[in-house]
């Protein structure tokens, strides 16, 4: 059921028609397209790096997308289950509430413009609730472009030997690596030795991306010295037996089948 705090709110403008309007309950860590897309006061990231930059492209191109309204204590994977169905998902993350704020935000960027037009239409209808929140949602100022049409997803699916193939020991190596958040993991075969198992993370940019790369370099025995200290020869061995693959996102557009009340 959708939260009734939104029947006592003052009416507003629609934040889907004025672009320009910052959204009542925006986060301080947000800052609003005003001021320099360039230059965020306060990212502590690598600004050098051209992914944390705004692209020069026009605002029908971009597909990353500000969500707010969210749930206080909003998970990625309930944020995610919330967008099953509507668009292929290239970046997700979400800020907890912060001072006075007392909802979540969110930054989800899709694979292509398809996915953020979809979006942008439940929330138009009202029709869009993450954990019973009416979520919002406007234009990050932040542009991406849609990246070319692909196998790669935020989904890989993994089978081999039992003895290497689990979560709990490729924590081990994604941990030195990266940081990263998850939907959800879960074994799909476990049999004489073999297992299979499913990792949904929460973004393919910096996460799953990552991932299959440094387990091509684990099944081809490419070991940098960063990964050396934390694998024997053994599970060398038994990781030569990996086999890795894309899978699908669950977001990915279904057509007509999209979601409305979650």
């Amino acid at each position: 059921m959708p939260n009734n705090q939104d029947q006592h709110k003052q009416k507003r403008p629609d934040i889907i028609e004025e672009w320009t309007l910052p959204p009542p309950n925006l986060p301080p860590l947000f800052v609003w397209r005003s001021q320099d897309p360039n230059l965020l006061k306060n990212y502590r990231g690598d600004l050098k790096n051209p992914k944390n930059r705004s692209e020069n492209i026009p605002d029908e191109k971009n597909t990353s997308l500000f969500l707010y309204n969210l749930p206080p204590r909003c998970t990625t994977a309930q944020l995610l289950a919330s967008l099953q169905g509507v668009g292929k998902i290239y970046f997700s993350s979400i800020n907890p509430p912060s001072g006075k704020f007392h909802t979540s935000a969110a930054k989800v960027t899709f694979w292509d413009r398809q996915g953020a037009d979809n979006l942008l239409s439940l929330i138009s209808k009202g029709q869009f609730f993450v954990g019973g929140f009416r979520a919002k949602a406007c234009m990050n100022r932040i542009r991406v472009s849609a990246q070319e049409e692909s196998l790669c997803s935020r989904v890989i699916l993994i089978r081999g030997p039992s003895n290497v193939v689990s979560m709990a020991n490729l924590h081990r190596f994604f941990a030195i690596r990266f940081y990263y958040e998850l939907e959800s993991y879960f074994e799909t075969w476990n049999w004489d030795g073999t297992t299979s198992i499913e990792i949904r993370f929460s973004s393919y940019r910096a996460q799953a991306s990552c991932a299959w790369r440094l387990l091509f370099e684990l099944q081809k025995g490419i070991v940098s010295y960063d990964i050396t200290p934390k694998v024997t020869l053994e599970e060398l061995r038994l990781f030569s037996h990996m086999y890795i693959e894309w899978g699908r996102d669950p977001c990915e557009y279904q057509g007509n089948n999209i979601p409305t009340f979650l």
